[in-house]
């Protein structure tokens, strides 16, 4: 049998379910994986490992089972726990407890979940880097905003970690470190008790080890969702307006994806941004900068002296926007958001650049969010396909964009992707 701690959830639930393991177990894999090699790759802010432990005792118990019974899982320390503090990544933070746990927690829990620990964030959710590590080489970044959630389920510590997604906070991490990643459409999970800094980009999101982990995530924090569809009909290759950003690296991850979409008879178009879509990044800074200046300020009233240059830089930039060019980005972001769902289709996956290449070297930054901007302003649901190792042996996504609301049809798309991945490789 597998090792317990590099299960999916969703292998992890079936043998759950037939008592052939029990929650106790499964968690005790995920500690001593956690003891091993937390020390290097630092992917945790806080952990609770007695209060893991008597939860796990508590539900091998039960005879009636949830859909999350027994899977440990971390959540981004942006997001409310009662139980346990939720800095903001932020020194000046510390210690903070909410008086009450965010919804999505509440309904993890009572899907069985057990709530193993808070993961490392960068300060705010913003660029000031964390001290997690990538698992894949420990002198690169694991990107951000959401690094130690990335780095947790690449490493093995747990099988499902909750991040969220303002820029490339999610699709990022989870390229550079190589795990599977979705970021649903803006608003189809609750994120109350979260961080909230940019309320119109700002996303809840999963990391997962395959994407029928990531649906199952959704049944829970999602409006009540059809059956999954059927693989796409067709597929489009969308090539950004900032395409010579795109390293040598990304241009073959991108590239192969198309070839195993064509090996697999699949139809394939590629289409270039044209207005609107080739002002969405610039559009997206502005709606980030101006929102953040926004919503910050009783931060930087309490804590001004412990926040980083880079989080007070963009407070100042934000608040120096006028009122008349934020309304022109949201015109922007408005427009696209009304072509995009004719422009893609019924039954279509769009596979667009996740990052401009291997995770950069060093600690001090997080790396480049340039191509996961435009769908997170649109609000479109995408995800991460770590199909592609590039030329260091690093992970190199390739990102699946949707449109809002069909976010199962997005999951069952990058589920295909995958598959035909893993058949590829067993040849």
């Amino acid at each position: 049998m597998t090792e317990l701690q590099m299960l999916t959830a969703s292998q992890a639930r079936v043998l759950l379910s037939q008592r052939d393991i029990s929650a106790a177990e499964l968690l005790e894999a995920c500690l001593d994986r956690i003891a091993e090699r937390e020390p290097l790759v630092r992917a945790w802010a806080h952990i609770d490992p007695d209060a893991a432990k008597a939860r796990a005792r508590m539900l091998d118990t039960l005879s009636e089972q949830g859909p999350l019974h027994g899977i440990p899982i971390g959540v981004k320390d942006i997001i409310d726990t009662a139980a346990m503090p939720t800095a903001w990544g932020s020194k000046s933070f510390a210690g903070r407890r909410p008086g009450r746990d965010a919804p999505c927690v509440t309904r993890l829990e009572a899907a069985g979940a057990i709530i193993l620990g808070k993961n490392v964030t960068t300060e705010f959710a913003y660029f000031s880097p964390g001290p997690t590590r990538n698992p894949r080489d420990l002198t690169r970044t694991p990107g951000g905003s959401s690094s130690g959630s990335a780095a947790a389920v690449a490493d093995c510590m747990v099988p499902l970690s909750i991040g969220t997604q303002a820029a490339g906070s999610t699709i990022r991490p989870a390229s550079f470190c190589g795990v599977p990643a979705f970021k649903p459409s803006h608003g189809r999970w609750n994120m109350e008790g979260a961080l909230r800094l940019y309320p119109t980009v700002d996303t809840l999101s999963v990391f997962a080890r395959d994407f029928a982990d990531a649906a199952l995530v959704d049944d829970i924090l999602g409006p009540v969702a059809p059956p999954a569809p059927k693989p796409p009909a067709r597929v489009l290759v969308f090539i950004p307006a900032e395409w010579d950003r795109a390293g040598e690296a990304s241009r073959e991850a991108l590239a192969s994806a198309r070839r195993l979409v064509d090996a697999a008879g699949v139809p394939v178009q590629e289409i270039r941004a044209t207005s609107p879509f080739d002002q969405l990044v610039s559009a997206s800074d502005i709606i980030v900068h101006v929102e953040a200046a926004k919503h910050s300020g009783a931060i930087v009233d309490e804590a001004e002296s412990e926040i980083s240059a880079i989080f007070l830089a963009l407070i100042e930039k934000g608040r120096g926007i006028s009122d008349k060019t934020y309304a022109d980005a949201l015109a922007i972001r408005d427009r696209a958001r009304q072509l995009w769902p004719a422009m893609v289709g019924p039954d279509t996956l769009v596979l667009t650049p996740a990052v401009p290449g291997e995770a950069p070297e060093g600690l001090n930054s997080t790396g480049d969010p340039v191509f996961i901007r435009t769908w997170n302003v649109v609000g479109a649901p995408t995800a991460n396909l770590p199909l592609y190792q590039g030329p260091l042996g690093l992970p190199v996504g390739v990102q699946a964009v949707g449109v809002p609301g069909r976010d199962r049809e997005l999951l069952a798309g990058a589920g295909w992707m995958m598959d035909l991945a893993k058949r590829e490789r067993s040849r």
